[in-house]
């Protein structure tokens, strides 16, 4: 991260190379966007091109086949490398598809060797678990998974976007079981993820003592403390809108004066114990949402107008052509249609 007044690195923070990813997806999207003749779109698309084709993918590699996490001028390479099933799969999407310095096919193999892993079966829904919901939605904003296939997922029978649809699924069964009994959970009050809290605190009711936490990653086995984020709920329309937008608008309906604004809902509120906590410096479609790069906005714009955000970069066949490959299984389908995982097909 930088510093927004300075443009220098914020505090210690690392060179994250999902958050390059995600710059950089931000950046491509804007280059097939802005697609005039006006010199103002001419210098967007440029621009866009120039800083993708300088990112070194390679020297993000210290233990290739992998992708690393991150990198620090005092400590170097941080000590992990990315492997599924989480936010990540975007970093090796356009490492692959580079057409400077391209990664390895490898790479994605390496990526999806830990799968099994994450295999599970959560509140009857059998898919890819990633417990905070963010990591289910985050690639989804710029590629469009629908019928698309690698290797592992032709062998378990469906595609990302499906895997995506069953994790939502799965947590709106959890929040109809309330295990932890939190106020609020139903169907239609859930939305579990990673995000800012009230406080680090410890608060007493009936049912015990209940922790609550600043931040956390949470997910429906992991620190849940009955924190709902508005953002995992709206950005689940596209995959669930039959589940999603009844609750999106339960969510107003009951606490609208309190969660939403002129840009949307507030993210995180905390719906708990008769009170709600308010983080006011993130909001859906803000613009501090969209430099977190959080997926809402364009996940709902990429249900109201099917496929724009993938189905612009879809249509860089130039730009992803080292994701294509002539061994593709799918060699009537279009490029454009099958860039994502024909090479690996």
């Amino acid at each position: 991260f930088i510093d927004m007044k300075t443009g220098e690195r914020f505090e210690d923070s690392e060179l994250s190379t999902v958050d390059t990813a995600i710059l950089l997806a931000g950046m491509l999207f804007c280059q097939s966007y802005f697609s005039g003749p006006e010199h103002e779109e001419v210098e967007i698309r440029d621009l866009a091109e120039e800083i993708y084709r300088r990112v070194d993918w390679g020297w993000a590699q210290p233990h290739a086949p992998a992708i690393s996490l991150g990198w620090t001028p005092e400590d170097g390479f941080l000590e992990y490398d990315w492997r599924g099933y989480n936010e990540a799969m975007l970093v090796y999407l356009l490492a692959l598809g580079s057409p400077s310095f391209p990664v390895g096919q490898q790479a994605w193999t390496e990526w999806t060797s830990t799968y099994d892993k994450s295999w599970r079966t959560v509140f009857g829904q059998e898919y890819l678990s990633f417990a905070p919901l963010f990591g289910h939605q985050y690639t989804h904003v710029w590629m469009d998974f629908r019928k698309i296939q690698d290797d592992y997922m032709r062998k378990r029978g469906l595609d990302y976007f499906e895997n995506s649809r069953r994790a939502i699924y799965a947590q709106q069964a959890y929040t109809i079981a309330n295990p932890l009994r939190c106020q609020s959970y139903s169907a239609t009050m859930w939305g579990i993820t990673a995000s800012d809290g009230p406080a680090d605190i410890e608060l007493e009711d009936a049912s015990g003592k209940r922790r609550f936490r600043a931040y956390a990653a949470r997910g429906t086995d992991t620190h849940d403390d009955c924190t709902l984020a508005p953002t995992a709920t709206v950005a689940s329309i596209p995959f669930a809108p039959e589940l999603a937008i009844p609750a999106v608008l339960e969510m107003h309906r009951r606490f609208g004066q309190y969660i939403y604004s002129d840009y949307g809902f507030f993210v995180p509120a905390v719906i708990e114990k008769d009170f709600i906590a308010l983080l006011h410096f993130a909001q859906v479609i803000s613009r501090s949402e969209i430099a977190h790069a959080r997926p809402a906005g364009l996940s709902v714009r990429h249900k109201i107008r099917p496929g724009i955000g993938g189905r612009l970069l879809l249509h860089q066949p130039k730009r992803m052509h080292n994701l294509q490959a002539p061994s593709s299984q799918h060699p009537e389908k279009p490029q454009a249609a099958m860039f994502i995982f024909s090479r690996f097909g």
